[in-house]
């Protein structure tokens, strides 16, 4: 299924050198707050409602195609946040929601998604998503005898909690060590004041 609503929003994006969009989409009674991922490929939509702790991630692939066919447990997920109940002469249908979405898509707006927003669509991403601040850095590079490496995980995790930092780190092969105690907390902006 082609979500043509996308289109003119990733224009945006790439017009505007942005790497997502957060948007409100409304059904059923129901707030979504959605995120439109651009910077790997495939493009992520998430979807989430914060008071029901629930999310739904979608890949996007290149044409703006998703799968509409959710699993069993999505399927039921998400009839349950929409408070839905099996009709067998009203089915609920995944690509009809798909399709309502992609007519509610709204242009980019050229709001900055404050990290802890951006946090809360990644969190089950997270590698120790209890720890999200700054504690240090290790320059692998740096490191006598060191076959160490910047992991994937530690730069999608600085790509989501610290955006500022992740071109740093992996072009210059660093980890970020994060901490769940504020007090144990630096400023960041004084280890990464000469990269």
């Amino acid at each position: 299924m082609k979500l043509t609503g996308l289109v003119p929003l990733y224009r945006d994006l790439k017009n505007k050198k942005e790497m997502y969009s957060s948007f409100d989409y409304k059904t059923g009674g129901i707030c979504f707050e959605v995120f439109f991922d651009i910077y790997e490929t495939p493009f992520k939509l998430i979807f989430v409602v914060r008071e029901q702790n629930y999310r739904l991630s979608i890949d996007v692939l290149q044409g703006f195609i998703i799968n509409p066919i959710l699993s069993k447990d999505e399927l039921r997920a998400l009839a349950k946040v929409l408070g839905l109940t099996y009709d067998p002469n009203n089915p609920f249908s995944p690509p009809k929601f798909f399709s309502h979405f992609n007519q509610s898509i709204p242009e980019f707006s050229p709001y900055k998604v404050p990290k802890e927003q951006v946090y809360r669509f990644h969190q089950s991403d997270i590698e120790k998503a209890d720890r999200i601040y700054y504690k240090t850095k290790i320059e692998w590079n740096k490191l006598p005898n060191s076959k160490g490496n910047a992991t994937p995980e530690n730069l999608f995790k600085t790509r989501v909690l610290y955006p500022e930092l992740y071109q740093v780190c992996k072009r210059n092969n660093i980890s970020i060590v994060y901490t769940a105690e504020l007090k144990e907390r630096k400023d960041y902006k004084k280890d990464f004041k000469n990269i």
